[in-house]
């Protein structure tokens, strides 16, 4: 984690939507070919068509009732495993269904796989994951220790 800003409510005069709250706290690196990691509250097509005019990537997983993502493709039923795709332009959405269904965007990412080993009750089985969700899942996590480290410190 980089950078924060603490809510206050949106009592200022700052733009308090989530587009402009990313590019603020995004802004010093813009340019510098950086990838920026988000969870399903920041990620949007419209954020990351933004990051991407300032020559900055960006992941995430996005919740589905997004404006601008594919409406076929989300309300498609998929079964344990199943996935599907969409590129428009640079921006790549991935619906795949693991427990449930999984939705994610890229700035980054085409529809490519790897084969991996996890532990199940049986032992250790092959599967086919998403590299998208394999990246997410790798770098993401910083975000969600920097996210539990915050919660110890109560702002009033």
């Amino acid at each position: 984690m980089c950078n924060t800003e603490v809510y206050t409510g949106g009592k200022g005069n700052d733009d308090d939507s989530v587009k402009s709250l990313v590019l603020r706290l995004c802004s010093s690196y813009f340019g510098k070919e950086h990838m920026v990691y988000m969870d399903r509250f920041y990620t949007s097509p419209a954020v990351l068509e933004e990051l991407w005019e300032r020559n900055t990537l960006g992941v995430g997983t996005v919740m589905k009732n997004r404006i601008g993502l594919p409406r076929d493709l989300i309300n498609q039923k998929l079964k344990k495993g199943e996935m599907t795709f969409r590129c428009k332009g640079h921006l790549f959405y991935l619906k795949w269904k693991k427990k449930r269904d999984v939705h994610l965007l890229s700035t980054q990412h085409n529809m490519t796989a790897s084969l991996i080993s996890v532990k199940s009750r049986s032992g250790y089985v092959e599967v086919v994951k998403p590299d998208i969700v394999l990246d997410y899942n790798l770098f993401q996590t910083g975000v969600d220790i920097g996210d539990q480290l915050i919660s110890y410190y109560p702002f009033q």
